[in-house]
């Protein structure tokens, strides 16, 4: 990976032998997102990852890429630098749920302040629902998910730490995710009223 200040590259693995390699590192210019954790001072700052998509749209560049980016941690404060334009975020860290920040503007060589987040520990299955049509509305979708057959099943909210039935509607983009999953496996099931039904399984989260 290239390291240019105000520039951006993808990382990439190169396998070295006795021939002279070339390598070709594409740059693009970029902006930086920061923020701070909500979570106690007196423990160690979590590794912290920032993956983006490009928004789809007119605005979108075709060569645009979307990847991750390693963010910088000192105190409770973070710093992703990126490639300037719009895309989807989705901040992480081991053992924490991800948070997600949508059609957000990277502007070239200014900082977009996130602000404040909170850590919570637990996992997520996130996803995105496309289709073969250009006016394809996402938000009208339903997606359930639900533990596979064997594994015992309670009403969403019971608590108990057991696998219970979940549902949730995709934003305009058609992204959704479910959060604090205990472990197990999972199916999904799509339904929206203008296509048949989509589904897979087994998910194990």
């Amino acid at each position: 990976r290239a390291v240019v200040a105000g520039w951006w590259s993808e990382p990439s693995a190169v396998f070295v032998t006795n021939e002279p390699a070339h390598v070709v590192a594409r740059l693009w210019p970029a902006g930086t997102v920061k923020g701070a954790f909500s979570r106690d001072r007196n423990a160690t700052p979590p590794a912290v990852t920032l993956a983006f998509q490009p928004v789809e749209g007119p605005e979108k560049s075709e060569q645009q890429p979307g990847g991750t980016a390693p963010c910088v941690v000192q105190e409770q404060e973070f710093a992703c630098e990126l490639p300037a334009g719009r895309h989807h975020l989705a901040l992480r860290s081991q053992g924490f749920l991800p948070h997600y920040r949508w059609d957000v503007k990277v502007a070239l060589a200014e900082t977009k302040d996130l602000g404040r987040i909170a850590l919570r520990p637990g996992s997520a299955l996130t996803g995105k629902i496309t289709a073969a049509a250009d006016q394809f509305e996402a938000s009208q979708a339903q997606v359930t998910l639900e533990p596979v057959a064997g594994d015992q099943l309670t009403p969403a909210g019971s608590g108990g730490g057991e696998l219970a039935l979940r549902k949730t509607r995709p934003n305009i983009w058609g992204h959704f995710s479910f959060e604090g999953l205990p472990p197990g496996a999972y199916g999904i099931t799509v339904t929206h009223p203008e296509f048949a039904p989509a589904s897979l399984s087994p998910i194990t989260v």
